[in-house]
């Protein structure tokens, strides 16, 4: 509050502190998309900014033994985590090596390469085959100049005199065009910070001569047929066909009788041509493709042979190109105002791919001095397909632009799109892929090669050598181990059992789940209507309640049937998550089971993780919920998918932790936008799995709730997940407050700010519930003293301060202990102790 006194003077009151708690609703997923940066961690704040980024939902495979189509899990975890109450999320998607970036040729655009030049491609943002459908065209965009030209020499440096204007007309890293009298001759000059010079009312050009781009069109000075050798610019396997060019009509075709040319170098409207001729190399642009081979738009020589006077400049102008994407459905791209060469700020070469983008959220320094900071941004959101991956430091030549716009789309693969998405496992045949295979693929996919078998205690260790000492960038769920605010992590399509190229037409069958119908709906005049197995086989779609999917819309895979399934690798990934998390200390492991798996399944699977995280280390099973079963939702398009529940635990988490607190049980909350469960329970499943703490989601009076909030913790104080929840708050909190003290003289008014900031904190958790205990004695302590800081501790230079904390039994207290020791990093250590 504030209160005036005297005309300029203010008298500011303060409130006094108020303790900032660490945020624990961040969750990280880790999963499977059509779309975005590969093994990158991306922070994501709404359903809108993640699909712009990694795409909505992803068709994987047919599910013949339900008859829908199963998606990607990840989207629907994500939309699941934002309808539960979630704010923010970080994403990561995985996919094998194998996983490939379309190319998109820009009609009409050529770069200097060593030997001579070559034709200009774009690349998709990201690998995979969602951008098979996407179309590009570049549009010359022209700005005439008034000049003055000083001297003009090909082969040397010349000036010209530009009228300036307001601002200035051109800039580091403007192309321009220069066009001479004849007709015939043309230069482009890239422009550098030193070849601009103001002088008066003019702006002195200097063109050098590494950076200007000598050509010829083609006209009376060569014969009326050139012979030579051709071949298609910009393809990996090039083939060199002799053929003829009639100057007179501008026709190439093949020169020996009853070859095809169109077919041998099987070029497409904006290719180019290289024909090698004893006149030069020429440069033809294809304009046409007929049947014996092709037109031609445009013929230039290159090279500057022929010597340009002073008095035969025509024409300069700054050549800038408009990028245009369109996509299946017509939805059109525009990026206009982009400059042909560096260091111009909008520089086309400049536009980055998925991996540059985003990689500055995970620890790579701002780039506010990068040149294209502005454009960065501008391309983010909405985001921009195209990127031109190693093309930021090559001038680019708009040579062809001026005589052909065509739309291009990208370069065929050969490659079925789900291998090109990097989601089958490499093989010749992917139907001799066996699940034994499909299990160590998908661990392949999650875990980071280098990690994958680290121990515990040895993890953090061996990451930071990784990362820091060879420079690596880490691997699926390891990826996420530099961001500090996540609390859970999940991996919606761990569960996945593979698929196998489909053989079929799929038979469409009534689903195994149970729909939340309202009883209120059954007895008014809108009735739900299921169709008869008859009717659905009439019309070709699977419905339970609801249309799931017409099958003419299926993919080319289907699911690996589920008898045959091998959970070995889901269970390697789900005790590498939990190792993960353990090692931070910091986070939960949310984990699902397949969608097949029945109770008895679910209990076993819970046995071998059990098992699994005992061997890990005693307190590993504490940071793991384990979730059962799927649920169903609906898609932006009204389609019914199954997806694993991770998302909706991980929502309900971050709803209840933003509403009352990290050490609120995240259970008994109505789940927003489920629809069904996959499959069906049978009485006494949930006692049973109830009894080993797998957390259930059930139906209860026409509403989904999560029945249960339990760790795998053996150990009873550790077992439920509020409790270990409230152990990595406090975690964060000492780690946080910790800093403050790393130099700090050790002294008894010391010990006694310490003790004063600490209890400052815990007395508003304990009044906000987060303690167990009538009076704070019973809910916490704080020991700093010479009990735990000796005179020997002291001289060792270390400071230790434990927390005692009774988060849900005034009998039980769990320490935190704080230790700092003197060039030691702060540690944070557990101790549970009984009997207190």
């Amino acid at each position: 509050m504030q209160k005036r006194a005297l005309p300029g003077i203010t008298f500011h009151i303060e409130n006094p502190n108020v303790v900032e708690l660490p945020r624990m609703d961040v969750a990280g997923f880790v999963g499977f998309a059509d779309r975005g940066p590969l093994h990158l961690p991306v922070m994501v704040e709404d359903v809108p900014h993640f699909e712009d980024i990694f795409g909505g939902i992803y068709p994987l495979a047919w599910d013949d033994e339900l008859a829908l189509t199963q998606t990607a899990c990840l989207a629907p975890a994500v939309r699941a985590f934002f309808a539960q109450g979630g704010r923010r999320c970080w994403v990561v998607r995985v996919a094998d090596a194998g996983a490939v970036t379309n190319r998109f040729p820009l009609a009409g655009v050529l770069q200097p390469d060593v030997q001579g030049y070559q034709a200009v491609t774009a690349t998709a943002r990201s690998a995979g085959s969602w951008s098979d459908g996407l179309q590009v065209t570049p549009e010359l965009l022209l700005d005439a100049l008034t000049f003055r030209a000083l001297a003009v020499q090909p082969g040397s440096s010349f000036a010209l005199e530009i009228v300036q204007r307001r601002g200035g007309p051109v800039a580091p890293g403007d192309m321009l065009q220069i066009d001479f009298v004849d007709g015939h001759h043309r230069a482009y000059v890239a422009l550098a910070q030193n070849d601009l010079l103001p002088a008066g009312h003019f702006l002195r050009v200097i063109a050098q001569p590494r950076r200007t781009y000598w050509f010829r069109r083609v006209g009376a000075e060569l014969p009326p047929h050139v012979l030579g050798t051709v071949h298609t610019v910009g393809r990996e396997l090039e083939r060199r066909v002799a053929a003829t060019l009639d100057v007179a009509t501008l026709v190439l075709w093949a020169t020996t009788p009853g070859e095809r040319l169109s077919q041998l170098l099987e070029a497409q409207v904006g290719d180019w041509l290289r024909l090698e001729t004893t006149h030069g190399l020429l440069w033809l642009l294809v304009e046409t493709v007929r049947a014996d081979g092709y037109g031609i738009s445009a013929a230039w020589v290159e090279g500057d042979a022929a010597t340009v006077g002073l008095q035969s400049v025509a024409r300069v102008q700054r050549v800038q190109i408009a990028l245009h994407v369109r996509d299946r459905t017509g939805n059109h791209q525009v990026l206009a105002g982009l400059a042909f060469a560096a260091p111009h700020p909008r520089f086309v070469g400049y536009l980055p791919d998925d991996a540059r983008l985003f990689a500055r959220a995970v620890g790579e320094q701002e780039r506010t001095d990068h040149a294209a900071a502005a454009l960065w941004r501008e391309i983010q959101h909405p985001r921009f397909p195209l990127a031109m991956v190693g093309s930021e430091q090559i001038d680019l030549i708009p040579l062809g632009l001026e005589q052909v716009r065509t739309w291009k789309g990208a370069t065929p693969l050969a490659a079925a799109p789900l291998v090109r998405d990097g989601l089958v496992p490499p093989a010749a045949n992917p139907e001799l892929v066996t699940d034994a295979d499909w299990a160590l693929f998908m661990e392949q996919l999650f875990l980071d090669r280098g990690l994958a078998h680290t121990s515990q205690h040895a993890l953090l260790g061996a990451a930071n050598d990784l990362v820091y000492l060879q420079g690596r960038q880490l691997q699926g769920i390891h990826a996420l181990l530099p961001i500090d605010e996540i609390s859970m992590v999940a991996l919606p399509d761990a569960a996945q059992r593979g698929w196998v190229p489909l053989q079929t037409q799929p038979q469409v069958s009534m689903p195994d789940v149970v729909v939340g119908v309202d009883s209120c709906v059954r007895e008014g005049p809108f009735l739900t209507h299921i169709p008869a197995p008859s009717e659905m086989e009439t019309t070709g779609q699977a419905v339970a309640g609801e249309v799931l999917l017409d099958v003419d819309q299926q993919t080319q895979w289907e699911l690996r049937p589920s008898l045959s399934y091998d959970a070995g690798g889901l269970l390697r990934v789900q005790t590498a998550v939990a190792r993960l998390a353990a090692a931070r200390a910091d986070r939960v492991a949310v984990l699902g089971t397949p969608k097949h798996y029945r109770a008895a399944d679910a209990l076993e699977h819970q046995r071998q993780l059990a098992a699994a995280l005992r061997a890990a280390g005693t307190t590993t099973g504490s940071y793991v919920a384990l979730y059962y079963p799927w649920v169903m939702g609906r898609d932006t398009d009204g389609l019914l998918v199954h997806a694993e529940p991770t998302g909706v635990a991980c929502g309900v988490m971050a709803a209840r932790t933003l509403a009352l607190g990290a050490w609120a049980a995240p259970a008994n909350m109505t789940l927003r936008e489920v629809l069904a469960l996959v499959p069906s329970p049978q009485p006494g499943d949930d006692t049973a799995l109830y009894a080993v703490s797998v957390n259930m989601v059930r139906r209860n009076a026409g509403e989904f709730t999560l029945w249960g909030a339990f760790t795998q913790s053996p150990e009873q104080e550790l077992e439920e997940l509020n409790v270990r929840r409230l152990l990595i708050l406090l975690r964060r909190i000492a780690l946080r407050e910790g800093q403050a003290y790393v130099f700090a003289p050790h002294s008894p008014g010391f010990q006694h700010r310490v003790k004063q900031q600490f209890e400052q904190i815990l007395a508003r958790l304990y009044t906000q519930g987060a303690f167990a205990g009538r009076i704070p004695s019973e809910a916490y302590r704080i020991d700093i003293d010479a009990a735990v800081n000796t005179s020997t501790s002291i001289e060792q230079g270390r400071l230790i301060v434990e927390l005692r904390v009774a988060p849900a039994r005034p009998l039980a207290f769990i320490t935190v202990r704080l230790v700092q020791a003197e060039n030691e990093f702060l540690a944070v250590q557990e101790v549970t102790e009984h009997g207190r």
